[in-house]
């Protein structure tokens, strides 16, 4: 996927999922990109780590990525998803 897809991706995501945040930014290391996600969402919700792993899934569906939330847990509505992440290794 390209910064384009990614975005309009987010952007359906965001109405369909009622999120407050989805934005992708790219990351060129001499050439070797890198896509990394910001999603927050389900503020809302009863539960939402469970709302926020369903978005996540979606969003992601059969590509290789990387997770991070919050170490404590306190925060889970915020995730951030990262690809290809040892292209930035590199």
């Amino acid at each position: 996927m390209n910064l384009d897809e990614y975005n309009a991706l987010n952007s359906s995501l965001k109405q369909k999922s009622n999120l407050a945040v989805a934005k992708t930014h790219k990351i060129d290391n001499s050439g070797k990109i890198t896509y990394v996600t910001i999603l927050v969402g389900g503020l809302d919700k009863e539960n939402p780590k469970n709302y926020m792993d369903l978005v996540v899934s979606e969003f992601v569906g059969n590509r290789m990525y990387n997770e991070y939330v919050d170490a404590n847990l306190d925060n889970p509505w915020l995730r951030i998803i990262v690809e290809d992440i040892n292209d930035l290794l590199d």
